[in-house]
């Protein structure tokens, strides 16, 4: 049974299926959901000349807020559903590598099988690299309705 379960989200309307599947599956089982948003430094997601040091931290601090406001939604809703929840944020420029870092200590990875920005259409699918890697079954849940 699936009883710590992590949750990759980027807060698209995507990953919010695949949270709310990583919520069933904890209420099911009486387990606990990790939800996990890997932030990136801005130029890695789309290539830029260099920016002067004002720009470039708020860009910084706009992904920041950002990330704070994904967690925060994903624990609300956990807390709604009555499941268990905490928020991992982690920083890198390699989503996959994040992710995969934090796997060995679930039991399963819940995710999207795409996310939001252009790094997926540039840099391949964050969701493929982790299924060829996991050291724990991902359940990679649709988009469609």
């Amino acid at each position: 049974m699936y009883r710590r379960i992590l949750v990759p989200t980027d807060g698209s309307a995507c990953a919010q299926r695949a949270e709310a599947e990583a919520l069933r599956l904890a209420k099911a089982a009486g387990g606990k959901v990790t939800f996990l948003h890997v932030l990136s430094s801005p130029s890695t997601l789309v290539p830029l000349p260099a920016l002067p040091d004002d720009l470039d931290y708020g860009l910084a601090k706009a992904f920041q807020n950002l990330a704070d406001e994904v967690l925060d939604a994903a624990l609300k809703r956990a807390k709604e559903e009555g499941v268990e929840a905490e928020a991992r944020l982690r920083r890198g420029d390699d989503v996959a590598y994040e992710i995969l870092a934090e796997a060995p200590a679930h039991d399963v990875v819940v995710m999207a099988p795409r996310g939001r920005g252009l790094r997926r259409f540039f840099l391949g699918s964050v969701t493929q690299a982790v299924l060829d890697r996991s050291p724990v079954p991902v359940l990679v849940v649709s988009c469609q309705e």
